[in-house]
């Protein structure tokens, strides 16, 4: 059974978050102390207001980053750890309405080595491992033979063994003497 080799961590959103709160609370003690000040400009008020907006918007990035991440886990314990596959199961489990950004995060945790020895098959969604894939084709041979037929010299690429005359279109029939096949 494939494992993950890793669990994300909201290092990230931990930072966005302790740095929004840094940056909107000490801004917000200069709005009062500009607020006080009676020598202060209406542009220095929109400076200072301004930079509480953007530590505002760094607290709710980083509130939505571990949200996400916090998620992302739990994908992790259903998909590796319990065993579920079916993308709409882990959506009711998940309580999640929007069942194409539990496939996008599944994917995300897939491509970010998250989950790996899985894949995401979108068309049936569902998380596959990889034993489950279908075997992968052989790999084309190339078969040297002097056709039976016209006494032409052919060399075919096949992965079965068999294989026609390029020139008169008689099937190949193997002998002793010809390369590339296998007579197992």
């Amino acid at each position: 059974m494939p494992q993950t080799v890793r669990k994300p961590v909201p290092v990230l959103g931990g930072c966005l978050i302790l740095a929004g709160f840094l940056m909107s609370g000490f801004f917000a003690l200069a709005l009062i102390g500009f607020l006080m000040d009676p020598k202060a400009t209406f542009w220095m008020g929109l400076v200072v207001v301004s930079f509480i907006i953007g530590g505002l918007i760094m607290l709710w990035a980083g509130i939505k980053q571990v949200k996400k991440v916090k998620r992302m886990r739990y994908y992790l314990e259903l998909i590796a750890h319990q065993g579920h596959r079916d993308v709409e199961e882990i959506a009711q489990i998940q309580r999640e309405k929007d069942l194409d950004l539990v496939m996008s995060e599944i994917q995300q945790a897939i491509n970010s080595g998250y989950l790996t020895g899985y894949r995401l098959d979108a068309s049936a969604r569902r998380i596959c491992e990889f034993e489950d894939q279908a075997p992968a084709p052989p790999e084309p041979r190339v078969i040297s033979f002097t056709c039976q037929s016209c006494g032409a010299g052919n060399q075919v690429k096949t992965t079965d063994g068999q294989a026609r005359c390029e020139f008169c279109n008689m099937p190949y029939i193997p002998e002793e003497k010809d390369t590339g096949f296998d007579f197992r």
